[in-house]
């Protein structure tokens, strides 16, 4: 008997799972509705407040890595600073206690102070050096960049070959 109810009962079991009922549900997909504020382009364009990238290569050239001269001794420090060719000192001018160099860079002219930057403060000296001190006395303007420094004579001693000149 035992034996009976157990197949009567699996078959009961085993009716309803085999059946092929269908089971169709169709799914209606519609796109997002957006509130109205958002649909419109705004007139007014908020400016963002930041710096325009002039260009990717200025970028990466304003990055400062490793050392000038890789080869030498790290606690060799006597790299000599060069002066661009189109860096000229022109004079200094004195006012009420304030000491100032006339000088001309890259076409631009103005004037100089202790402690101006160059690309920050100023774009009369090349970027990141320094004014580091004028000196009314010598006539000297010196420029630092780093752990170099160059000293520039407003007028060099210059011996002219005077049969040259004639």
């Amino acid at each position: 008997m035992t034996l009976k109810v157990f197949w009567l009962s699996l078959i009961l079991i085993s009716v309803p799972g085999c059946s092929f009922k269908s089971n169709k549900t169709s799914e209606i997909i519609e796109p997002p509705t957006f509130p109205k504020d958002f649909s419109d382009i705004p007139l007014k364009v908020e400016k963002s407040g930041l710096k325009e990238l002039k260009s990717s290569k200025m970028f990466i050239k304003s990055i400062v890595t490793g050392r000038d001269d890789p080869f030498i001794y790290p606690s060799y420090q006597t790299v000599k600073l060069t002066i661009p060719e189109s860096f000229k000192f022109l004079g200094l001018i004195s006012t009420e206690g304030s000491l100032s160099a006339f000088v001309s860079f890259d076409e631009k002219n103005g004037t100089i102070k202790k402690g101006d930057i160059g690309g920050e403060t100023t774009k009369l000296i090349p970027n990141g050096w320094v004014v580091s001190s004028l000196n009314r006395e010598k006539q000297l303007l010196q420029l630092n960049f780093k752990n170099s420094n160059a000293t520039i004579k407003l007028m060099p001693d210059k011996k002219y070959d005077i049969k040259k000149l004639r």
